[in-house]
């Protein structure tokens, strides 16, 4: 059975890299990629995924937002922080909105 992965990055360039990059990986699949806040919500509502990645620095709204946003939601997918940010501080709060873990995009 393959994860299924949402993507969710402002930067299509990045994303489809991404996207290309992880399913070199057989057991995975990218079935989601997501623009901004609102097409994640809207992709996370009509379908499941296992795990999400998604960057912190969105063009519309905060990457931690959808994190808290997801909080207690039953279909939640496990979540991947990803940020241009090195800061601790970043980090420490990804953890505590629920994300498993926090990549720097460098």
């Amino acid at each position: 059975m393959k994860k299924r992965f949402l993507l969710v990055d402002d930067h299509p360039v990045f994303r489809q890299g991404l996207a290309a990059l992880l399913e070199t990986v057989d057991s995975y699949v990218i079935t989601g990629q997501a623009g901004d806040w609102d097409e994640a919500v809207t992709l996370l509502e009509r379908d499941t995924y296992d795990i999400m990645i998604v960057d912190l620095s969105l063009r519309d709204r905060d990457g931690l937002e959808l994190l808290k946003h997801l909080a207690n939601e039953e279909k939640r997918p496990l979540c991947l922080a990803l940020s241009m940010h090195d800061e601790l501080v970043y980090a420490e709060k990804a953890i505590e909105t629920g994300a498993l873990g926090y990549v720097m995009k460098h």
